[in-house]
């Protein structure tokens, strides 16, 4: 029996290679690029049975390729493997994320055996109940809503209520209004002596496992 081609995008060498070392030994012929234009290039030129990402990559988001590969509705398993919560995050709303992929959590694989497993099952076809970590009512950050990702994001990047206002065509006290409520979503009392921006992005960061290069 052929082996099925797999693809790997992950921008960190280590966790690359960890991946292809570990699909190559439950069978599969594994293929691995950095970057979502890396892949869209070889997707184009060569076939794939899945693909394996990380949505955050260090040089950009894996959004664009899982945006990407949703647009082209191919025929091949997509499994999305990351630290953060669910895909609002990564600037793609629920609206748009198709029902077939899979979707693990990194923060809750307790063992190799639980990624096997259902990485098989995936693949396999067996389980017609595909594991969607992000779906999960526990996750972190499950109630907050996208408007206060959005604040977050841009607090996160340095941006100033000034600058939040310009770019959500707002005024100052709205931004201020926002800032806090998104605060308290990420429980972070507003009226803490400590500067409650850096309490909140701190706590939104560490919640969702985004990084943004310097």
């Amino acid at each position: 029996m052929k082996a099925r081609q797999i693809l790997v995008v992950e921008s960190d060498n280590f966790i690359g290679a960890l991946f292809t070392h570990f699909l190559s030994d439950l069978g599969f012929a594994v293929h691995s690029t950095k970057s979502a234009q890396e892949a869209m290039k070889f997707l184009d030129k060569n076939h794939c049975d899945g693909v394996i990402l990380n949505v955050h990559l260090t040089c950009e988001s894996g959004a664009t390729l899982l945006k990407e590969l949703c647009a082209r509705n191919l025929e091949r398993v997509c499994i999305v493997m990351t630290q953060i919560p669910d895909l609002r995050f990564a600037g793609i709303p629920s609206s748009e994320i198709p029902s077939d992929i899979t979707f693990i959590n990194v923060n809750n694989i307790e063992n190799l055996d639980e990624v096997r497993w259902t990485l098989l099952n995936v693949f396999d076809g067996k389980s017609k109940n595909l594991r969607r970590d992000d779906l999960d009512p526990a996750r972190p950050l499950a109630k907050i809503t996208q408007k206060q990702i959005e604040i977050l994001s841009m607090l996160s990047r340095g941006f100033t209520n000034a600058q939040i206002a310009n770019e959500r065509g707002s005024t100052v006290k709205a931004v201020e209004d926002a800032v806090r409520r998104a605060s308290i979503a990420v429980g972070v009392n507003p009226t803490a002596s400590t500067n409650m921006r850096t309490l909140a992005v701190s706590r939104y960061l560490s919640l969702t496992g985004i990084k943004y290069k310097n």
